[in-house]
């Protein structure tokens, strides 16, 4: 997937009160070539760019030799990695000397301006939110009044349209960012939303939102909203209205999937707007419910608040009985974090039973408020590598926090491989149903019983405990795309997340894992295990399951009843057929012929992320079918 570039087209058409502008073809797909290869042929009088993680360092690369090229051209970044703090940009602007201006913030009013002043029609004193050097000494404008976002859509505009083209020869799925509204009342200092957090929420005018729904259910394959907090207004729910009512009116609609990051405060609104695209499958990450943390000096040094925890459990086990995914987001090394209170904030989420828990290292984003607090909160970082160019200096990093005044380096490492582990094993299902059981019958808590297979199992079980071993092992090291052993023949295309990788290494070696669990379950010395665990690896999608003739396993005990149908766990022969002869939800339901291909789905799903749904094991209830012999 490609995301096309939505905001070089806002800035574009917020130029359309200047005349005699030529706005050559967008720079935006960049991964498969060198980014000189993009060098403009013909002179330039202004170029631009908006920085982020995933292009900074390319797009200033092409800036200087835009800049070497054309000594009188003027040079212009802006977003979310141009610095806004006056130390850090008056250093970016001494360090990157072909950069002219820095654009702070929202940046298409300073851009339109900048461009008049290029032409001579405005000076530097009238143009807002930027700053720039001059004679070796820094200066900066104060910001304007933010313009209003009754502007014409960036989806008309020629040189967008053409990206579409330019995607498709490529061979990648379309995808772009809506923006119905823009701001956020919320003060998360870990957070940039683009320069507006603590700031009024602005909407997009209604009457241009529904023309854009037309165009984007017709002609894009994904949609990520770029809105903070989708849902907060009443009129949310009815643009997915919209949406979905158009889309099944269509007999063929281009529109897979649409990203939502939802509002916190909202959930009516939330679930109603949840229940609505997962009804066409269209929002099969999930609604998110992101709570970070629920550790109060924590939230305390972020300034960020949450929802109660018995909410979010009421919430999270409504949505996912409603056949609604939920996802949630984590943040390990928050100052004020340690790793016994982080694994409390982690139990209250695995007890809200969600679709998907996604765990990350805090990130330093520059323009953030936490980012000129690392003294006072001890923060020490490193840079991570998630985009290897074609030469060494196009590769792009984030800063990711290793350690704070409340836990040491040592101790986030080992959270951050707990908690891949407990990924795979219990969001992944391997060891999902045994965790459930002990919790409900011995009270052990989740976190506890994966923490005890963490640091105290052997053999193959120990060594998966630990992701960087395995990608050794089996990968060559390599994190996100095949290099080594790959089971099932995968193809793996653009590459994979390791807990995908993962998660298909122990499934091919599903005998030998399930022995070691075995062993391991020696201690709790119950004898209800052992078939229980005939039941837990017999749930599991396997390469070797035939469609045809299905799957039938007999137990002691009705495991099936007592954890889909919350009946009591007695002693009873049951026999249970599994029955499925699809792997997926809706529209992307794969067969079961196939290994290379339904063990790729079974691994975690398409990707953004890992999607999950129809994932893992047979697990529906029209799938799964109970037979009592008489």
């Amino acid at each position: 997937m490609n995301t096309l570039p939505v905001t070089l087209s806002l800035l574009e058409n917020h130029c359309d009160d200047i005349p005699n502008l030529n706005f050559l073809p967008y720079v935006f797909h960049t991964y498969k070539k060198s980014i000189l290869e993009y060098m403009p042929r013909q002179p330039v009088d202004i170029a631009g760019a908006t920085l982020y993680i995933w292009n900074k360092n390319r797009s200033l690369k092409l800036l200087k030799h835009i800049k070497q090229t054309n000594p009188h051209c003027m040079t212009i970044v802006g977003a979310g990695n141009a610095p806004f703090y006056d130390a850090e940009a008056e250093y970016f602007l001494r360090n990157n000397p072909y950069i002219n201006f820095i654009i702070h913030k929202e940046g298409e009013q300073p851009f339109n301006q900048l461009v008049k002043y290029h032409k001579g029609e405005l000076d530097l004193t009238q143009v807002n939110a930027i700053s720039w050097i001059e004679n070796d000494k820094y200066y900066r404008n104060p910001l304007g009044k933010f313009p209003s976002l009754d502007v014409p859509s960036p989806y008309t505009n020629q040189n967008f349209l053409a990206t579409m083209q330019e995607v498709d020869k490529l061979g990648l799925t379309r995808g772009t960012v809506w923006e119905t509204n823009r701001g956020c009342p919320y003060s998360c200092s870990f957070c940039d939303w683009g320069g507006l957090v603590s700031q009024k929420i602005r909407q997009v005018p209604t009457e241009r939102l529904h023309e854009e729904i037309d165009f984007l259910v017709r002609n894009m394959d994904e949609v990520f909203f770029g809105d903070a907090n989708f849902g907060i207004f009443p009129r949310d729910v009815e643009i997915i209205e919209r949406v979905t009512e158009l889309y099944e009116s269509l007999d063929n609609p281009r529109l897979t999937v649409m990203h939502t990051g939802n509002a916190k405060n909202t959930t009516d609104r939330v679930y109603k707007i949840g229940q609505m695209l997962t009804k066409h499958n269209l929002q099969r990450g999930g609604v998110s419910l992101s709570l970070q943390t629920y550790t109060d000096e924590a939230l305390a040094n972020v300034k960020r608040s949450n929802i109660k925890k018995e909410t979010y459990q009421e919430l999270t086990k409504k949505f996912v009985a409603d056949g609604i995914a939920v996802y949630t987001d984590m943040i390990i090394n928050l100052p004020g974090e340690t790793f016994a209170t982080f694994l409390e904030s982690l139990e209250t989420v695995l007890e809200g039973e969600v679709t998907d828990i996604r765990t990350f290292l805090l990130e330093m984003y520059p323009n953030s408020a936490i980012s000129q607090q690392v003294e006072e909160f001890d923060i020490k970082t490193k840079n991570n590598l998630i985009f290897k160019g074609v030469v060494e200096d196009e590769n792009e990093y984030t800063t990711q926090v290793i350690s704070t005044y409340s836990m040491n380096e040592e101790e986030g490492e080992r959270l951050r491989k707990f908690t891949i582990s407990l990924d795979i094993l219990h969001q992944g299902k391997f060891l999902y149903f045994i965790s459930k059981y002990l919790k409900e019958e011995l009270g052990i808590r989740y976190v506890d019983f994966y923490l005890d297979v963490f640091e105290n199992s052997t053999g193959f079980l120990k060594l998966i405990q630990d992701h960087v071993l395995v990608m050794k092992k089996f990968n060559d090291g390599v994190y996100n795309y095949a290099k080594g052993h790959i089971p099932f023949d995968i193809d793996w295309g653009g590459g994979f997340r390791k807990q995908q990788y993962m998660w298909t290494i122990i499934a091919e070696q599903s005998e030998q894992f399930y022995s070691d669990v075995t062993d391991f379950l020696q201690k709790f010395n119950d004898s209800k295990l052992n078939d229980l665990l005939q039941f837990q690896k017999d749930i599991m999608i396997s390469s070797d399951y035939n469609p045809d003739i299905g799957k039938t396993s007999k137990y002691e005990y009705n495991w099936y009843d007592y954890f889909y149908n919350n009946k009591p766990l007695v002693q009873e022969g049951h026999v249970i057929k599994y029955c499925d002869t699809h792997i997926g939800s809706l529209s992307e339901r794969i067969p079961l012929k196939d290994p290379s291909m339904f063990m790729k789905y079974a691994s975690g799903g398409r990707s953004y992320f890992t999607q999950r749904q129809g994932s893992y094991i047979h697990h529906s209830i029209e799938k799964l079918v109970d037979l009592v012999p008489t």
